[in-house]
């Protein structure tokens, strides 16, 4: 939630909590992914301080009296996770804090981050890989095909379908290098691209076809339809 956004919201809580309502505020400081949006976390981490954010004014008085009715309740369960996966979890997180030079504030963020698989969970299955790629070298392009190679193996194994996987990435461009290359190997990937007509295969071979038949000497174009043919085959 942004500084502003949280302008707006304390009147409409202080007079609700003013009326006597429960009110509910749910989040996982971790999760805060909103800062491109200006998202500020240490709003939300702060609120179990008593202190404002703001110096003073009319926001530090909603702020504080907001605070005051604040009853926190940590939820200690993962229900949405398998074992290896949480356990993954809490051994990062823990190793975080004790091997990094993050400063107080950005501690609170990973406090009470230890969580517990539930029973039902108990026996669930579960994989975690890290693999650290130089971004600058032609190794993050072989890690790409490297990837895409992987996904290949477990659909045409059948151990996954390829609505069970998903992709994400901090860039844009990053995801399109990835659906690239998944689509070479006749791998169909839904995103935001799919809805441009021109990063179909299909569309364009067909347009490599009418640029090799009005100029034959377009070797890019020749090229495109040989590599799209051997690709079929």
């Amino acid at each position: 939630t942004s500084r502003l956004q949280w302008n707006n919201l304390m009147p409409l809580i202080e007079n609700s909590l003013a009326a006597g309502n429960f009110n509910m505020l749910v989040g996982d400081a971790k999760q805060s992914i909103y800062r491109w949006r200006d998202g500020d976390v240490a709003q939300f981490v702060n609120l179990q301080d008593q202190t404002s954010i703001y110096s003073q004014g009319l926001s530090a008085e909603r702020e504080m009296y907001i605070k005051q009715h604040l009853n926190i309740e940590n939820l200690n369960e993962n229900h949405r996770s398998g074992k290896e996966i949480t356990q993954f979890n809490n051994r990062f997180f823990e190793y975080l804090l004790n091997n990094s030079s993050f400063s107080e504030a950005t501690k609170l963020v990973y406090n009470q981050h230890q969580q517990e698989v539930p029973k039902h969970l108990a026996e669930s299955d579960g994989y975690v890989q890290i693999q650290l790629v130089d971004k600058a070298s032609e190794a993050d392009k072989a890690h790409i095909e490297e990837m895409a190679d992987d996904i290949a193996r477990l659909i045409s194994k059948q151990l996954y379908h390829p609505k069970d996987i998903c992709i994400l990435g901090r860039r844009h461009q990053e995801l399109s290098t990835y659906a690239e290359a998944l689509n070479r190997r006749d791998i169909s990937v839904v995103s935001s691209d799919v809805a441009e007509v021109s990063k179909s295969n299909n569309v364009q071979f067909i347009i490599a076809f009418f640029r090799w038949l009005q100029l034959h000497i377009d070797q890019g174009a020749l090229f495109h339809l040989l590599q799209f043919i051997q690709a079929k085959d």
